[in-house]
């Protein structure tokens, strides 16, 4: 699969679906602006799916940004901040960066549609480490936030439902 920016896309992750067991899900973000990459789609490591039908023959989705990990609630992605896991038709990505929203994105046809669910939302709308401090309550003083540390697990039972998991985390940001 040939990028979709110069520098490349990095940290992949694929597993395994359909019925036959025959369909590879790929994740994986563009190369970050701090490592020497662009924004792709407005987005500081966008996180990209791509899908093959036929074991990695043939790709017919190829970098796809999903709907709901955009810039509408994100400015981007880091490396390994993100988990896949696929069992028969349904799908499964979680992703978030400890100062986002935590989502998972479910397809229950093989990745052609997604669902969005927040699992964890965060208090303070597309924060950046640069510029934002974890003042929650409007008082222009520093609070402690209680979040999650970006490194997720998920897992597809047998009935379908997704199970995640992250280790809880917690920042000040003066």
């Amino acid at each position: 699969l040939t990028s979709p920016i110069t520098a490349g896309n990095w940290w992949p992750r694929m597993v395994a679906g359909g019925t036959t067991g025959n369909t590879l899900h790929s994740i994986s973000i563009t190369y970050p602006v701090g490592s020497g990459g662009t924004l792709h789609q407005g987005l500081d490591g966008a996180l990209l799916y791509s899908r093959s039908l036929n074991g990695g023959v043939s790709w017919d989705t190829k970098h796809r940004l999903i709907s709901g990990l955009d810039t509408a609630s994100f400015i981007g992605f880091s490396g390994d901040a993100y988990a896949i896991d696929a069992k028969g038709n349904n799908v499964a990505i979680v992703a978030g960066n400890s100062v986002s929203d935590l989502v998972l994105m479910k397809s229950t046809d093989n990745g052609d549609n997604w669902t969005k669910t927040v699992i964890y939302q965060f208090p303070i709308h597309k924060w950046d480490w640069a510029t934002t401090i974890s003042d929650v309550d409007g008082d222009a003083i520093a609070d402690t936030i209680d979040s999650y540390d970006a490194s997720i697990s998920a897992l597809i039972d047998n009935s379908g439902m997704v199970h995640v998991w992250y280790g809880r985390f917690r920042i000040v940001q003066p």
